[in-house]
């Protein structure tokens, strides 16, 4: 059984399209990034936080309207 040029040359052109028409690879990540800190000043928001919050508790139970 003879097989047909055309068929063979098909097949090596798909396959050559599959390995060669891939994406290169992404490019490394930029070296020695600085440091940046999370927990800068955290303690600072917590307490800003936590007055707010008691100073909207009070004035939601200071407006409160009383059941006549």
């Amino acid at each position: 059984m003879k097989i047909p040029t055309q068929i063979i040359l098909i097949v090596f052109v798909l396959t050559g399209m599959s390995v060669f028409g891939q994406a290169p690879p992404p490019p490394p990540p930029p070296p020695d990034v600085p440091a940046v800190p999370i927990g800068g000043n955290i303690f600072v928001l917590l307490l800003v936080a936590t007055i707010y919050g008691a100073r909207k508790i009070y004035d939601l139970k200071l407006n409160k309207k009383t059941p006549m």
